[in-house]
């Protein structure tokens, strides 16, 4: 057990996210996407698939026992170049989802996702890229547990329709 444990902030390399979709936009914005919009998407599954270390949250424990952890999380390429598409399409929504508890539920859980919506998806989505930047680590456990991939696998389906 630690006695303490202290926060090292340091200049972070996440996205700002300059563009998002109003949430009264989400749908139709979404719905005017092209196939080759979402392909820069979709085609990261097969590297995400084939990916066993999405990266880590750098900590370290001094002689005295006392925890360091970085404010940064390393993220594998993948994860990165994840990133960067769904802020380039754009995916992300501008909604309340710090307050959305069903969201957080389904995103964290093992929920069936295949009866969500493109809408709610991106949601999903936007909660897990948003929440890290307040909870580091947050999107690296999305990952790591599996659940990002079923939902772009879930995504490229509704997408495809």
């Amino acid at each position: 057990m630690y006695d303490q444990i202290i926060f090292i902030f340091t200049k972070t390399n996440k996205l700002s996210y300059q563009i998002a979709i109003p949430e009264y936009e989400a749908e139709a914005a979404l719905n005017a996407l092209t196939q080759e919009q979402w392909q820069k998407l979709f085609v990261l599954i097969p590297e995400i698939e084939a990916t066993s270390d999405f990266g880590e949250v750098p900590c370290e424990e001094d002689e005295e026992g006392i925890l360091t952890i970085s404010s940064e999380t390393e993220f594998a390429p993948v994860v990165r170049k994840f990133l960067d598409v769904v802020s380039e399409i754009p995916i992300i929504i501008d909604f309340g989802w710090m307050h959305w508890d069903e969201g957080r539920k389904v995103l964290f859980g093992n929920d069936n996702l295949n009866t969500c919506d493109i809408v709610f998806l991106c949601k999903l989505i936007t909660t897990a890229v948003r929440a890290d930047r307040f909870s580091n680590g947050t999107l690296l456990s999305v990952f790591e547990s599996g659940r990002m991939l079923e939902i772009l696998r879930v995504l490229e389906g509704r997408v495809e329709k």
